[in-house]
């Protein structure tokens, strides 16, 4: 079944006028955060402070190369001791890739599967940032180099 999958999507890589990229025209990596959860927009805030220090990365609202979903949770004891907080995160590459006669196909690609436990939520978001960096955003530019 992968294999059918595969020898298809490689005949309509032939159909393609120039090819894709993830990357933007302007060689960044449009990405669009949404949080879930415990204090989303706190988390929100932190994990698009420390993508607005990565140099190739673009935070925005609207027509992004790459989703990072998040969701944080509360860790409570039964007896309602805190113990800090859960942190998960998901990334969605869109790739828009235009046949002859430019009919649009977007494929989107889960990675980057990244689960997190600790008490300080800004901690917590940098550590995403990191990974997200590390698996996804390296995986794109490694292969926008090929």
């Amino acid at each position: 079944m992968g294999r059918i999958f595969l020898v298809i999507f490689l005949a309509a890589m032939l159909l393609f006028q120039g090819g894709f990229s993830a990357l933007a025209q302007d060689g960044k990596l449009k990405v669009l955060v949404e949080a879930l959860g415990d204090q989303s927009d706190q988390v929100k805030k932190y994990v698009t402070l420390a993508l607005g220090l990565i140099e190739d990365v673009e935070v925005v609202d609207e027509d992004p190369n790459i989703y990072v979903h998040i969701i944080t949770r509360k860790l409570v004891t039964n007896k309602g001791n805190r113990l800090g907080y859960v942190m998960t995160s998901a990334s969605s590459e869109i790739i828009e890739m235009k046949f002859q006669g430019g009919r649009p196909f977007v494929v989107s690609d889960y990675s980057g599967l990244w689960l997190e436990v600790g008490p300080d939520l800004y901690k917590l978001s940098e550590q995403c940032v990191a990974a997200i960096n590390g698996s996804v955003f390296e995986r794109i530019r490694e292969f926008e180099k090929e």
